[in-house]
């Protein structure tokens, strides 16, 4: 073997001797000590030159005694590089002839790039995505300011150990960045923060940024960006939070994710991903946060994603998926949102759902869900939504929901229940939005619910009878009133004109009688008026032409059609009629002397 000891190397040979070697010394060998303190014994090191290499391809570089011309004559020579601020690995190398081969390297001991490569990727950045149409952009490219005073850049509080305070954070949100990312940015060896959200970024996700050792918040929701989510993310080790919702990524969603273990925060909701939730995300322990929503996943959830102990939210809804409801996430004690409407799910809603403590939403609407809605969901004591709508879904309301105290919106239209609506949703203190429309309900409508909160009652298309209870006049934040196509009977209640806050009246398709109450003109802020398929008389109140937000609208309706109306249409409501480009439908069966003007039979009619 040969060695070559030279000064260019700062070779220095210490035998015998307790001081530490210089900085590239040739020789570390230590003999016993006996009055040394703690007369210990010295390891001996090895009999290596101990260099800084600088260069793999070029010996001169690093032994600056050796002739270039020479060079092939030194084949064999041994060193241990100790640098690592020149990009080279710490460990054993050979010199082959033409370059320092490793024969033993600590892989990743080498300081990737400095402050300089860090500018130039930045650089590369502004180029390639519109740098000067940017919101924030001061000091970018400048020659003068350094990279922390550039919009958006943070740097290292603390320099690395070749003496660079390298860029830490990208934040750069909502800036009118257009265009890909540039493969440059691979460069950023020290990233712990790319937050690039609300802009126009597009193409391809660089599978350099894989490769970020210390990356911890990847953030590119909200942009344009296409292709699928490289596999290679799985070196993340240090990823905590990968958000790349609201883009256009397609493909099967990576299940190498799972091999992330400090993972939080999982966000691919409104993609093109296809194919199924992998299974192997139920080893994520420490996932809070997995949303996959809005995209096309099939097949069935996976059972796993009951082992999560720390899930807070699971945002599968708006896709494909099928089977049922996993029993197993009654095990997400952490669990606040789960959101799976919008699927192809059956069978029944699992009891254990009920046992979830931190359960705030819970949407399973538009499914194929069966049999009874589980009494058990009524210990959810933090529940604000129940969403339960667009199932088939049948047996009686659950008496329970009485305890749910934090509850403010309650939704099971657009099923199969029966019986009565149960007086004790009445005693819920935040309810506030009520939709039982579309079931076969029976029984009359609770006159409790005149002393509620509510701002919202939806009880049409069932088979209630009975009145319209006068205490509804009481619900003073009162914006919606459906109680059509049921079996309603008696008149309409004047008091519902003291409801200045409503918007929407719908008594249509009943079997109500007697006269259009006057008072009703007072609701000015009405936008839906329908009193139609009634057994209603006399003549059309002239106060309703105060209604003038009935024709501001291209959704306003307004229904007189099928009563037993008499007299003419008064002025005023002509009029509105006249300047009127929504859908109005004032017509009515008359006793002959009624006149409707030929403009109005265009209007849109039921």
């Amino acid at each position: 073997m040969l060695l070559t000891i030279s000064a260019g190397a700062e070779a220095q040979v210490t035998i015998g001797s307790a001081k530490e070697p210089a900085k590239g010394s040739l020789l570390e060998l230590k003999e016993y000590e006996p009055d040394a303190p703690g007369g210990t014994t010295a390891s001996k090191g090895l009999g290596l030159p101990r260099i800084r290499l600088t260069d793999l391809n070029d010996i001169t570089k690093d032994i600056s005694e050796v002739n270039a011309a020479d060079a092939n004559i030194h084949t064999g020579l041994l060193v241990y590089n100790v640098g690592i601020c020149d990009g080279i690995d710490q460990g054993l190398y050979v010199w082959n002839g033409n370059f320092w081969e490793a024969l033993y390297a600590n892989t990743g001991t080498a300081v990737r790039g400095n402050r300089h490569t860090d500018s130039l990727a930045l650089v590369a950045l502004y180029d390639a995505t519109k740098g000067p149409t940017w919101t924030k952009k001061t000091n970018w490219k400048s020659t003068t300011q350094p990279i922390d005073k550039w919009d958006g850049i943070i740097l290292s509080s603390t320099p690395d150990v070749c003496g660079n305070k390298r860029v830490v954070s990208i934040i750069l949100s909502e800036n009118n960045m257009e265009g890909p990312l540039p493969e440059e940015m691979s460069n950023l060896t020290h990233l712990e923060t790319l937050n690039l959200t609300k802009n126009k970024i597009n193409g391809t996700i660089p599978i350099g940024l894989s490769y970020l050792p210390n990356l911890a918040r990847f953030e590119l929701n909200n942009n344009q960006l296409t292709g699928s989510v490289p596999e290679e993310f799985q070196n993340l080790t240090n990823l905590k939070r990968l958000h790349l919702g609201n883009n256009n990524l397609s493909g099967s969603i990576p299940e190498e994710l799972s091999r992330i273990a400090g993972l939080e925060e999982i966000g691919l909701g409104n993609n093109q991903f296809t194919g199924n939730i992998p299974v192997k995300f139920g080893k994520i322990t420490a996932l809070k946060q997995l949303s996959v929503n809005n995209n096309q996943l099939t097949g069935y959830i996976p059972v796993e994603l009951g082992n999560l102990p720390n899930l807070e939210r699971l945002s599968a809804e708006h896709n494909k998926l099928t089977g049922k409801i996993p029993v197993e996430l009654g095990n997400l004690q952490n669990l606040q949102y789960l959101l799976l409407n919008n699927n192809q799910l059956n069978g029944s809603i699992p009891t254990e759902l009920g046992s979830l403590p931190r359960l705030r939403h819970l949407y399973l609407n538009n499914n194929l869900l069966e049999n009874s809605i589980p009494a058990q969901l009524g210990s959810l004591a933090s529940l604000v939504i129940l969403e339960l709508s667009s199932n088939k879904l049948t047996g009686n309301i659950p008496v329970e929901f009485r305890k749910l105290g934090s509850l403010t919106t309650l939704y099971i239209d657009n099923n199969q229940l029966t019986g009565n609506i149960p007086v004790e949703l009445a005693e819920i203190p935040n309810l506030q939005w009520l939709r039982l429309s579309i079931n076969k309900l029976q029984g009359t409508v609770p006159v409790q619910f005149g002393s509620t909160n509510l701002r919202d009652i939806r009880l049409d298309n069932n088979e209630l009878t009975g009145t319209i209870p006068v205490e509804l006049a009481n619900l003073v934040n009162l914006s919606t009133l459906y109680l059509g196509n049921n079996k309603l009977t008696g008149t309409i209640p004047k008091e519902l004109g003291n409801l200045s806050n409503l918007s929407r009246l719908h008594l249509s398709g009943n079997e109500l009688s007697g006269t259009i109450p006057k008072e009703l003109g007072k609701i000015t802020g009405i936008i839906g008026l329908e009193l139609g398929n009634n057994k209603l008389t006399g003549t059309i109140p002239a106060e309703l032409g105060n209604l003038t937000r009935l024709v501001t609208f291209g959704y306003s309706t307004f229904s007189l059609a099928g009563n037993q109306l008499s007299g003419e249409l008064p002025d005023n409501l002509l009029e509105l009629a006249n300047r009127s480009s929504a859908y109005v439908c004032p017509q009515y069966q008359s006793d002959g002397t009624t006149k409707v003007p030929n403009a109005w039979t265009n209007f849109y009619c039921n």
